[in-house]
């Protein structure tokens, strides 16, 4: 019985230039928005990714990946608490310190669109100033996987084949790549892979 059909991709690229103001201890982690990021961000991935409601983006060059017509308010679950903490001290007024600010592993939005959820993951690269950065759409079965449209703010690009190359006006270079589909299915228990299918997609399953 198929469970689920994960639906992956990246984004990788350079990262933005160092922190001022931000110490960082343990791992690097999806932070809640305490008031650290502009207003209309719900995590963020120091230093370059954010997570808006209906879209996510790069503090890199300023690109932004838009959900037409999804869920504006889906349910944010973040998953595995890492070690650590991250703390803002910007100006002379300590009254405007954010302090103990947790990290987190991945972070899921529920129903993102009808039966689907999306699942975000980062990985920063520290010596070469790189990141990876995935997006999972967990489409559970009977969903149809027709809705899910993204379009890319802030910067053209080249298609080939499953790779979108992104330039934004700044000449920053971004990969956009999707990696596979898999399905998985229930057996004794527990999920395992039924099948990957790299670069293909379908408009539904059972």
């Amino acid at each position: 019985m198929i469970r689920a059909l994960v639906l992956t991709a990246a984004l990788s690229g350079l990262l933005s230039p160092a922190l001022t103001g931000v110490t960082l201890s343990g791992k690097a982690g999806f932070e809640p928005n305490r008031g650290q990021f502009r207003p209309d961000v719900l995590y963020g991935f120091r230093p370059s990714v954010w997570l808006g409601a209906d879209r996510f983006g790069l503090g890199t060059g300023g690109i932004s990946v838009v959900l037409d017509g999804a869920n504006r308010s889906p349910r944010v679950v973040p998953s595995d608490t890492l070690p650590g903490v991250a703390n803002v001290y910007q100006g002379s007024d300590s009254r405007r310190w954010i302090t103990n600010i947790p990290r987190y592993g991945p972070v899921t939005y529920r129903s993102v669109f009808p039966g689907i959820d999306l699942v975000f993951g980062s990985t920063a690269i520290e010596l070469s100033r790189s990141f990876r950065f995935t997006f999972r759409f967990v489409v559970n079965p009977g969903a149809d996987i027709s809705p899910i449209q993204l379009a890319v703010n802030g910067a053209t690009g080249n298609a080939s084949g499953q790779l979108l190359i992104l330039r934004t006006g700044s000449g920053i270079l971004l990969r956009m790549e999707t990696l596979s589909v898999t399905a998985y299915q229930e057996a004794t228990g527990s999920n395992v892979p039924a099948q990957r299918v790299p670069g293909t997609s379908r408009p539904g399953h059972r």
